[in-house]
């Protein structure tokens, strides 16, 4: 499993908002994916991947805004499930 830091960010600038913590994922989402964390969560949108070959404890940071339900049924990409 590859390991990705998940933060939250304001829509209108690149400040992070809120961290999400470390999650696993069975490849790193590209920007412009959805993910889900589990199968009850808010649904994120990618934004911005910083991959982080450094880190010992994660693959890449994923910024991440909440996704509008209604764009995803519309026609965006269908959520990348969580893995545990």
């Amino acid at each position: 499993m590859i390991q990705c830091m998940l933060f939250l960010r304001d829509s209108n600038s690149l400040e992070r908002k809120e961290g999400l913590g470390i999650h696993p994922f069975s490849r790193v989402p590209v920007s412009g994916e959805h993910i889900a964390l589990s199968s009850e969560s808010v649904v994120y949108k990618v934004t911005h991947v910083l991959h982080t070959g450094f880190s010992s404890n994660h693959t890449a940071e994923l910024y991440v805004l909440e996704a509008d339900d209604i764009k995803i049924v519309a026609g965006d990409p269908v959520p990348i499930p969580y893995s545990d």
